[in-house]
């Protein structure tokens, strides 16, 4: 476990060398702001839910620019409170993963942020991204998925669960 978040800088590599390094089991993918209201609340749910796998999945939480005030020195604030072994932080100030992301899910000139994507142990990123076992969020742009995706505060905990589950089979 790292004290402050790995800096992707300006290349996803870092990010997808851990990844990689993980896809012996399940892996949650989360896209937070550290100063988003929703975006803790969802991260501290994406810790429960992987907490409650008993070290049967990884956690890869990044933290990124999705709000105008979000900065390096504010994820390192948050990146202490998500100390653990099965989390792994990134301090995504280029929104890098948010745009690979975004045109992943097929949103091409978006960033995803409030997002939680699950995948299933053996998927490897190679020349791109994996496409995710499945995933959910919390943004309130309607257009941006299905209401299946869309995840509402008090639920996003036992959906993240169930994705993890669904990753896990």
């Amino acid at each position: 476990m790292l004290d402050q978040p790995l800096d992707l800088r300006d290349s996803a590599d870092r990010f997808v060398a851990e990844f990689n390094r993980h896809r012996d089991r399940p892996r949650l993918v989360a896209l937070v702001s550290p100063k988003c209201a929703e975006c803790l609340a969802g991260a501290r749910s994406a810790q429960t839910a992987l907490t409650q796998s008993r070290g049967r999945a990884a956690l890869f939480l990044v933290w990124m620019k999705g709000l105008p005030e979000d900065e390096r020195n504010i994820a390192e604030t948050r990146a202490h409170e998500f100390g653990d072994d099965d989390i792994h932080q990134f301090w995504d100030g280029q929104n890098l993963l948010g745009t690979l992301v975004a045109t992943r899910l097929g949103r091409d000139g978006l960033i995803a942020w409030d997002i939680y994507l699950g995948f299933a142990s053996g998927l490897a990123w190679d020349e791109e991204m994996p496409k995710p076992t499945g995933w959910l969020h919390q943004m309130g742009d309607a257009a941006w998925a299905s209401d299946r995706e869309r995840a509402l505060a008090h639920e996003l905990e036992s959906r993240i669960r169930h994705l993890l589950n669904e990753c896990a089979n």
